[in-house]
């Protein structure tokens, strides 16, 4: 799984314990042994923390992007209508 690779890949550039990075993100050591050994897999919400500190994108973290940060979606064009019964939309 790529994301047990990427976790421990970051930890180690960071130069962080296990210990110490489930001390920063308020969990169990264990759990952090059992996502870098493939045994579990983190929640939305565990994820959205480990992606935070180390200021990666989920993409990253889950091996579906290369890069570890991205700024904008490339290629993609997302509308969001302002209020409903307006005319128009505004492109973000």
């Amino acid at each position: 799984m790529v994301f047990s690779k990427r976790l421990k890949q970051l930890r180690n550039e960071k130069n962080i314990t296990q210990s110490q990075l489930a001390q920063i993100l308020s969990m169990n050591i264990r759990s952090i042994r059992k996502y870098e050994a493939e045994e579990m897999e983190p929640t939305l919400s565990v994820l959205i923390a480990i992606a935070d500190y180390f200021k990666v994108s989920i993409d990253y973290l889950v091996g579906r992007l290369d890069t570890k940060n991205y700024s904008i979606i490339s290629n993609a064009r997302i509308t969001k209508r302002i209020k409903p019964g307006e005319p128009g939309e505004k492109q973000i």
